[in-house]
């Protein structure tokens, strides 16, 4: 497998392949995955039983893409007896070089669009020069994965033939991601400090633009205001560092986000990195995600399997691929309406129950990830 950022690097891709692939080794496939490398990493590692092959990159350097697809052309040439098969996790720009690096050596090779708005075939086209070479090139692969509606949409008015396309969800673990009583619920809270009669409200994700905290941030001021017994957990990235692209301006966004909360007074605590991230979902009442662009969104799906009732953007339709409206969560287009959908949410205790259930049952009928894990062996399969 092929994927820009994996571990120890944040990406929420990431973390969901990686609970993925034990699930295929377990079936007998042999996985690998080919990432980037930073300062800090070595060029190979073994994480969880997972063979991870590093090769450098340096965003910051003059054309870096080239210079990482080469890489990983001859990575591919010199191992070329050792795999049968490249999965690219998301766009790269020159994955015509990978392409027709597959093509003579006889491997075969297909894609997986995750983020909506980004590397779906109609955004491509406003993205990049002579896009109709482009598209053409990237209909040689021999299968393309598309984790939500929006994205295979994107996928057919390009062109793609009907016959390449597979639609794959993405999935949980819904052993490790599941619903606890109220008294367990109490005990967690208590590790974790939270209040054992707050209202709690949980975000998962990067304090980036594109997952829309400041949203969240304007939102939870009048929250607050109507529910002062609310408390708003934010989990996942809060410093950047020199292996991050856009280092200044991503901190820059998370301190203008520490202002807000301190000027305004909000009952806010940023968490950072978390390795039990289950733990925070299983003390919430609430989870939140204001995303402005996703491909699928698999916080959510994490959230549902720890029963709890889901408030989320629209995402362009993106949304729709996990929340049903109104029986396992709400979805909103405007600050308003999420203010609203979560004052309503922490002041009807019933309605919470019911829909956290709702999603839990959900989870388990639509997103479970051995089930999702065959979907994809049943891919790697047609093309054996």
């Amino acid at each position: 497998m092929l994927i820009t950022n994996y571990l120890p690097a944040f990406s929420g891709h990431a973390i969901y392949l990686h609970k993925l692939i034990p699930l295929m080794q377990a079936e007998g496939y042999e996985v690998a995955v080919l990432t980037s490398k930073f300062e800090r990493c070595s060029s190979m590692d073994c994480i969880d039983g997972v063979t991870v092959h590093r090769i450098p990159l340096d965003p910051k350097q003059h054309k870096s893409e080239m210079r990482f697809a080469l890489r990983i052309v001859r990575f591919l040439v010199s191992h070329r007896n050792d795999f049968d098969l490249l999965h690219v996790n998301g766009h790269m720009d020159h994955y015509g070089l990978l392409t027709l690096c597959c093509k003579v050596l006889r491997k075969k090779i297909l894609m997986q669009m995750v983020l909506m708005g980004s590397d779906d075939p109609e955004s491509l086209k406003v993205q990049f020069r002579f896009m109709a070479a482009r598209l053409r090139i990237l209909r040689c692969m021999d299968r393309f994965l598309y984790i939500s509606e929006p994205i295979g949409e994107s996928c057919k008015i390009a062109g793609f033939p009907q016959s390449k396309l597979r639609f794959i969800p993405q999935g949980v673990d819904t052993l490790r991601f599941h619903p606890v009583g109220r008294e367990e619920k109490n005990n967690i809270r208590f590790s974790l400090g939270l209040e054992p009669d707050g209202k709690i409200v949980t975000f998962v994700g990067a304090i980036i633009h594109r997952k829309g905290v400041d949203i969240l941030i304007d939102s939870w001021r009048e929250v607050q205001r109507k529910c002062p017994e609310a408390e708003l957990i934010l989990i996942g990235p809060c410093e950047f560092g020199r292996e991050d692209a856009n280092e200044s301006s991503l901190n820059t966004y998370v301190e203008n986000i520490k202002v807000q909360i301190a000027r305004h007074k909000l009952n806010v605590r940023m968490v950072g990195r978390t390795s039990n991230v289950e733990c925070f979902l299983q003390a919430s009442d609430v989870f939140v995600l204001p995303s402005r662009k996703e491909g699928f969104g698999n916080v959510i799906l994490e959230a549902m399997g720890c029963g709890i009732p889901i408030v989320v953007s629209f995402m362009d339709g993106v949304a729709l691929e996990s929340v049903i409206p109104g029986e396992t969560g709400v979805i909103f287009n405007s600050g308003t309406e999420l203010t609203e959908a979560l004052i309503d949410m922490l002041n009807n205790d019933e309605r919470r129950r019911t829909i956290g259930a709702h999603a839990r049952a959900d989870a388990l009928r639509r997103f479970a990830l051995d089930k999702i894990a065959q979907k994809y062996m049943d891919v790697y399969s047609e093309l054996a």
